[in-house]
């Protein structure tokens, strides 16, 4: 009866062995990274120039990515508009440890000048400019657009070139005048 029992014992602890591969668990080294310490600059709102920086851990060995992206050794991320990132630092063992960090905007006034001269476009621009699908893609409702589309408002609704903008015919003087202005002082949000 002991050799049956012991025999048993013998195939079930066979059995067991062969179900787990014979081999003990493999445990995975323990992440050394400790908490990311990150620090974000605000940026505009029309201008890229946000900046993240991995103030910890920092060191040879360690890769950053931001949202998922390609992998750099640079502790610092620029160029970025305002939003919510996610950085991951991972080391050479491929641990890796994951945060998240707010780039704020920078609060902007628009000036005078500019609003004048967007007040102009809600009246002769609408509806082509104005909307989901703006006609040549220029959407005069975005502060960012007019900003940076600045040179093209003057070649069109100004000089009229290539064609006269509005459709209709140019502005009065007075009316493109305003926008020459806004142009003169420095063709931005603030102007």
């Amino acid at each position: 009866m002991k050799k049956t029992v012991a025999a048993v014992l013998a195939v079930l602890l066979l059995w067991a062995c062969s179900k787990t591969g014979g081999e003990p668990p493999v445990t995975p080294p323990a992440c050394n990274i400790g908490a990311l310490v990150l620090a974000a600059t605000a940026s505009d709102s029309c201008v890229a120039e946000g900046k993240i920086t991995i103030q910890s851990p920092t060191g040879a060995g360690l890769v950053y990515n931001l949202n998922n992206g390609a992998n750099q050794n640079a502790a610092e991320f620029a160029g970025l508009l305002p939003g919510r990132y996610q950085v991951k630092v991972t080391n050479a063992d491929g641990c890796s440890r994951m945060d998240s960090v707010q780039v704020t905007g920078k609060p902007v006034t628009p000036g005078l000048r500019f609003l004048a001269v967007k007040a102009l476009f809600a009246v002769n621009c609408t509806p082509c400019h104005f909307g989901p699908g703006p006609s040549a893609g220029l959407n005069l409702a975005s502060n960012c657009q007019i900003a940076g589309k600045w040179d093209r408002i003057k070649a069109r609704a100004v000089d009229g070139v290539s064609s006269p903008m509005p459709q209709g015919g140019l502005m009065p003087p007075a009316e493109r005048q305003k926008i020459t202005d806004w142009i003169n002082a420095g063709h931005r949000i603030t102007d």
